[in-house]
C-alpha cells in the first residue's frame, strides 16, 4: 500500500531525528522502562554503563515526555506536509498515542544502545519491537483512513474469484457459501449464487465444521495481531476479539465480497457492497481496539 510506505518513511525519519537529538540518559530510560514494567529484569545501559533502579533524577520524566512530544510533533507536522488530511494526519497520532507507540520507541533505543545484553538477544527483542510497530501503524491506518485500507481490501478479495481450487476448498466453499444463504446474510433475489459450481458430492459434508474452521482461523489471526503488547489476558483478549468479529459479521463480509467477484455484479451493486463492507470493517477495528487497551 502506497499510504502505508509513506507513513513508515515519516515515522523512520522522525524517530531517528528526534533520537539523535535526544538528552535521554541511561539511567532515565532504564527506570522508566522499568518502572512501568515495560522492561522486567536487571539489565545495564547504554555502553555497559552500570544503573540503579529508582536512581533520583528530577528531570527524568521531563525527559521522557519531552521525547514523545517532540516525536509526535514532528511526525505529524510531516504527516500533514505530506498526503495526509489534518484529519486523518491527527487521527493517526491520536491511535499511536493509545497504543502507546513512545513506548516502543523508548524500548528500542534501550536494546540498540546497550552494550551489556548479547547479540541474539538484543535483536530477537529489536525483530519484535519492529513487528510491533509495523502492526501498530497498521492498526493506526485502518481506524483513520477505512475507506482507503477497506475499500482496497474489498477490492482484493472480489478481484480474487474464480482461481482455481481442489476438492476440499470446494468443499469449503459450499458450506461458507451455504452459510450466508441459511443466514440471510445478504438479499437472495438481487443475488443469484451458485452453491455448488463444481457439482461435488456433498452428501457426507459436516458444513458446520467447514464454518468452524474458518472463523476460528479468521479469529486467531486478530488474536495475533492483538497480542503484539499485551495489556490484558490472552483470555479476556480472545473472548473480546470474538465478540467484535462475530457481532459485525466480519468474516461474512469477507466471504461475501469474494463471493460477488465470482458471480460478477454491477457499478452500483459493487459500489454499495463495498461500503458496507468497509463500515462492517471498521465497526470491528473499532470494538477490537478495546480488547487490549
Amino acid at each position: 500500500m502506497i499510504l502505508q510506505w509513506q507513513i513508515i518513511f515519516c515515522l523512520i525519519f522522525t524517530v531517528a531525528y528526534i533520537t539523535a537529538d535526544s538528552d535521554i540518559n541511561p539511567t532515565c530510560l532504564l527506570n522508566y522502562l522499568h518502572e512501568n514494567q515495560i522492561i522486567i529484569g536487571g539489565f545495564r545501559g547504554f555502553k555497559a554503563r552500570k544503573t540503579q533502579f529508582n536512581e533520583p533524577d528530577a528531570t527524568c520524566n521531563e525527559r521522557i515526555e519531552s521525547f514523545n512530544n517532540n516525536m509526535y510533533d514532528e511526525l505529524l507536522r510531516l504527516l500533514r506536509n505530506e498526503h495526509e488530511t489534518a484529519e486523518i494526519a491527527d487521527c493517526i497520532i491520536d491511535q499511536l498515542k493509545v497504543l502507546k507507540y513512545g513506548d516502543l520507541q523508548l524500548q528500542k533505543l534501550f536494546y540498540e544502545g546497550s552494550k551489556t545484553i548479547s547479540k541474539r538477544k538484543r535483536k530477537n527483542k529489536l525483530k519484535s519491537i519492529e513487528f510491533s510497530i509495523d502492526k501498530q501503524l497498521e492498526i493506526s491506518l485502518k481506524i483513520c483512513s477505512p475507506e482507503d485500507i477497506f475499500g482496497e481490501f474489498f477490492d482484493e478479495l472480489y478481484n480474487s474469484a474464480n482461481q482455481t481450487s481442489d476438492e476440499d476448498s470446494a468443499e469449503s466453499d459450499y458450506c461458507l457459501k451455504k452459510h450466508l444463504s441459511d443466514t440471510n446474510f445478504y438479499n437472495k433475489t438481487a443475488y443469484v449464487i451458485d452453491m455448488n459450481p463444481k457439482n461435488i458430492d456433498i452428501s457426507q459434508i459436516n458444513c458446520d465444521d467447514e464454518y468452524k474452521i474458518a472463523l476460528d482461523a479468521f479469529e486467531e489471526a486478530f488474536e495475533e495481531e492483538l497480542q503484539m503488547e499485551m495489556r490484558k489476558s490472552p483470555k479476556n483478549t480472545k473472548t473480546c476479539v470474538t465478540n467484535a468479529i462475530r457481532s459485525t459479521k466480519s468474516l461474512e463480509h469477507n466471504l461475501f465480497a469474494a463471493i460477488l467477484g465470482e458471480i460478477g455484479v454491477t457499478a452500483d451493486e459493487r459500489a454499495k457492497e463495498r461500503a458496507k463492507y468497509v463500515t462492517a470493517m471498521d465497526q470491528m477495528y473499532s470494538k477490537l481496539m478495546k480488547c487490549n487497551y
